[in-house]
């Protein structure tokens, strides 16, 4: 499996690719956290899961658990496309 040749689920999110989800099974970095925090609303799952050499539902499943757990979202948000038309985000 190259790093051209990728593989979709059902949702339409990339399968784990060992090329290119390097760090798939390996502890969280702080900086990782950080960078996922900062950038989820406005680059989305997709862009973020390249960033940090994980699926887009390992990166979905990380910020879903640190904002139940209380994480601040950060103040300075533009959305990502799939979120923009969404009523919940106009608050």
């Amino acid at each position: 499996m190259g790093m051209n040749n990728f593989e979709y689920d059902n949702n339409g999110r990339i399968r784990f690719n060992p090329d290119i989800h390097v760090n798939h099974n390996k502890p969280w970095t702080t900086t990782d956290q950080k960078y996922l925090i900062e950038n989820y609303d406005s680059l989305g799952p997709e862009e973020i899961s390249f960033s940090l050499g994980r699926t887009p539902h390992t990166i979905m499943a990380r910020i879903y658990f640190l904002r139940k757990n209380g994480l601040p979202k950060p103040d300075n948000r533009s959305w990502h496309r799939r979120m923009k038309n969404k009523d919940t985000h106009h608050v």
